[in-house]
């Protein structure tokens, strides 16, 4: 379903290289009514995903970029309850949720709970979040191993969460090197947590 907010977002992300998206210019791409585009964009203001330069003027953020870019929702509802939605059944929402969950696990125990069977490259995919999320600060290493299967293994890593944020999978962006936050909007590069 798309709601009123999430089409004016969706069009000023397509407007973004503008400097300033006025009402007329949103009119004209959503055939929207005035009144309504000037009630979504005080909702997307007041979600932080715009921001007015001018009476009836409006300008992207980071976050409202992030949201569309994403798959998120953004609904017409109080905020904070259901404002913004991220998909839940994407992998790596699922191997977060699990995290969350857990609190210490393996490689193994998330494929357990989030694999169906019909994931490409799964372990690959979800092992390469887990690297992302502890050079980023999310996750820490454990002194003892989870014993392997074979003889000469030395065994699985277990991880452990030490930086919980929210229920929104923080995003990793390998060509930026940096883990994005959408629970608390920020960006967290690789360089900086191993500095740290």
């Amino acid at each position: 379903m798309s709601w009123p907010a999430q089409t004016i977002l969706t069009a000023i992300v397509g407007l973004a290289h503008l400097d300033c998206v006025d009402i007329d210019l949103l009119v004209h791409h959503t055939k929207m009514e005035r009144k309504q585009i000037a009630n979504s964009c005080a909702i997307l203001v007041n979600r932080e995903l715009i921001e007015r330069i001018k009476p009836g003027c409006y300008k992207l953020l980071p976050a409202g970029h992030v949201l569309i870019a994403r798959g998120f929702e953004v609904k017409s509802g109080p905020r904070g309850e259901t404002a913004v939605k991220q998909h839940t059944d994407t992998l790596r929402m699922k191997a977060w949720r699990a995290m969350r969950q857990r609190k210490k696990f393996s490689l193994g125990d998330l494929l357990v709970l989030v694999a169906n069977g019909g994931e490409k490259a799964i372990e690959n995919n979800v092992g390469q979040y887990l690297r992302a999320l502890e050079r980023a600060g999310y996750l820490t290493r454990m002194a003892r191993r989870e014993p392997g299967t074979a003889m000469t293994s030395n065994g699985f890593i277990r991880y452990l969460l030490v930086k919980d944020s929210g229920p929104l999978a923080p995003i990793w962006r390998p060509s930026k090197e940096t883990v994005y936050d959408p629970n608390t909007q920020e960006e967290h590069s690789y360089a900086m947590a191993q500095s740290a």
